[in-house]
């Protein structure tokens, strides 16, 4: 018989400070206490997380309440050896603010759960141990729909030793979600470049009190946090459904498709790989050079989306198999832009705009440049311009705007019932072109 020996933390020591700032620009709290709503990774030697639905690779982090469905979080730690990692989760409002529930509201069991499942990496240059966990356990339940926080830390540690913080959905379907995607109509310089979603939610026999005020419409465009749009209310109510027609708030820039690269097999590179050197300190990956892709004619380009997914040639388990290479990245560019910074966004930077994926002016090469630490796989990216003062990336701004890019639109419906403290997650659909 085996005893799960648990440790009880405090919601006091583990709840969330509210940064909007930080949440979306992405400002460097290591070491600080400070844990935000959003999706992050507080020590540099914690790698390649991902937190997707069990046995969906690629899918997004969306389980239904008290369905039996899991959550599987993924990650290194090029420190090697084996620490005792724990995780917890705590609630957030439809807009990832703070959330007014206590513990007891919103789990049953225990507060903490171990990530007990490990395995050293084998016949890697770099050293790493591989981490997962796949939740809610039978010792941690949640019993409430809405948004998530994951937050995982070091097992009997103070709170500034928290090394990730994930963002995940607990959905309790009671409404249906329908939408299409259509060209944007307005009299701006890029009418018919944009794209607009036309959306409809069947209320069905679910009594909403209120619905222009208590329904809350949240639309992510390809799992992307900062320019997704929140607070969205109906334009029309009949009868039992709730349209959104001919808003401004759901007309996104329809960017490009994502760029991409092959780095699975070290021993041969495709086109968008210049080069892939071994070194004493282990592989080196030169990308081709990327150019502005703003006035070019669009071509339709299959892509993930902006995921990424881990493969090696060489072991028959990626997860502890695939080797790190350090990746150059490079964009040709005459000047450097004295507004704004640009950024790689993707799965790659978690979703957010990262200053780990920040790229830096090189004046002697005339071109952009940044190298990121990444495990072996495929991966999808594109670059993201942010203007100063701005919290959201312009990818149009290089990779160009163009009405028939497949983008894939994450559609979430909220209700906040009169008297209650929290936003229930009442329906969810994926819309793509």
């Amino acid at each position: 018989m085996i005893i799960k020996t648990l440790i009880f933390i405090t919601a006091f020591s583990l709840g969330p400070v509210s940064n909007s700032i930080a949440q979306q620009n992405g400002s460097d709290n290591k070491d600080t206490g400070f844990v935000l709503n959003t999706n992050w990774v507080y020590k540099d030697n914690i790698k390649t997380v991902i937190l997707e639905k069990s046995i969906s690779e690629g899918s997004y982090p969306v389980i239904k309440l008290q369905a039996g469905e899991k959550l599987q979080l993924e990650f290194d730690d090029l420190q090697a050896g084996v620490k005792d990692y724990q995780y917890t989760v705590f609630p957030c409002n439809f807009d990832w603010s703070e959330s007014d529930l206590k513990p007891y509201e919103y789990l049953e069991g225990f507060q903490t759960d171990l990530i007990e499942n490990f395995e050293s990496s084998l016949g890697t240059d770099y050293p790493y141990t591989h981490y997962s966990i796949e939740f809610p356990t039978e010792y941690l339940q949640i019993t409430k729909s809405g948004n998530y926080i994951l937050q995982v830390f070091e097992k009997n540690l103070a709170p500034q030793t928290t090394i990730i913080t994930y963002r995940f959905f607990v959905e309790d379907p009671q409404v249906g979600v329908s939408g299409v995607i259509k060209k944007a109509l307005s009299s701006s310089d890029e009418q018919g470049y944009n794209q607009r979603l036309e959306i409809a939610v069947d209320l069905g026999n679910m009594h909403v009190v209120n619905p222009s005020q208590n329904l809350n419409l949240v639309v992510l465009q390809n799992g992307r946090w900062d320019n997704g749009k929140f607070n969205i209310k109906p334009t029309t109510l009949i009868g039992n459904k709730a349209e959104y027609y001919n808003n401004e708030k759901l007309v996104f820039k329809s960017g490009n498709e994502f760029r991409f690269f092959d780095i699975k097999d070290f021993d041969y590179h495709t086109d968008d790989v210049r080069s892939i050197k071994s070194t004493p300190m282990g592989y080196v990956v030169d990308l081709s050079t990327d150019k502005r892709r703003t006035f070019q004619q669009y071509y339709s380009e299959q892509d993930q989306n902006g995921r990424f997914m881990i493969r090696t040639k060489r072991g028959r388990d990626p997860a502890f198999e695939a080797d790190y290479a350090e990746v150059n990245f490079y964009l040709a560019y005459d000047y450097p832009i004295g507004f704004g910074d640009l950024y790689l966004i993707g799965q790659l930077s978690n979703w957010v705009i990262n200053p780990a994926t920040k790229l830096t002016y090189n004046f002697n090469r005339k071109q952009y440049e940044t190298t990121l630490l990444l495990k072996q796989g495929y991966y999808d990216y594109q670059y993201g311009f942010v203007e100063k003062g701005k919290v959201a990336a312009d990818v149009s701004f290089i990779e160009g705007n163009y009405v028939d890019t497949e983008n894939e639109y994450m559609v979430l419906v909220y209700y906040r019932e009169p008297g209650n403290n929290y936003d229930q997650l009442i329906g969810s659909a994926i819309i793509s072109k």
